[in-house]
């Protein structure tokens, strides 16, 4: 509100922002790269939930996202995030089918 600049690790003491990095770019590059490997159906419902419950109640968020979990749980998709998870604890050599949200 005072329109002041602020650095930021001021910024992240303040938990304006999430991370701080020397090179932003090759951060948010890494972060796109994890990403990728989840599950596309996990990852839209995810945006979408944010989208839902930006601007909700406290109620209504958490039942946007319990619809939001019904709706993934037994799919093709979490079921191999699932078996990722067994096999190795990292997702990136899971292969998913595309996503079927809509």
């Amino acid at each position: 509100m005072t329109g002041r600049i602020i650095h930021a690790t001021e910024a992240k003491a303040l938990g304006l922002v999430t991370h701080v990095s020397d090179d932003p770019l090759a951060h948010a590059l890494r972060l796109a790269v994890e990403i990728e490997t989840r599950s596309p159906d996990a990852v839209a419902a995810a945006k979408r939930l944010l989208q839902e419950a930006w601007t909700a109640s406290e109620g209504r968020a958490l039942a946007a996202e319990r619809r939001w979990q019904r709706r993934l749980v037994g799919t093709s998709n979490q079921r191999a995030a699932v078996r990722g998870n067994e096999r190795n604890g990292s997702q990136q050599e899971t292969a998913f089918g595309p996503s079927r949200l809509k």
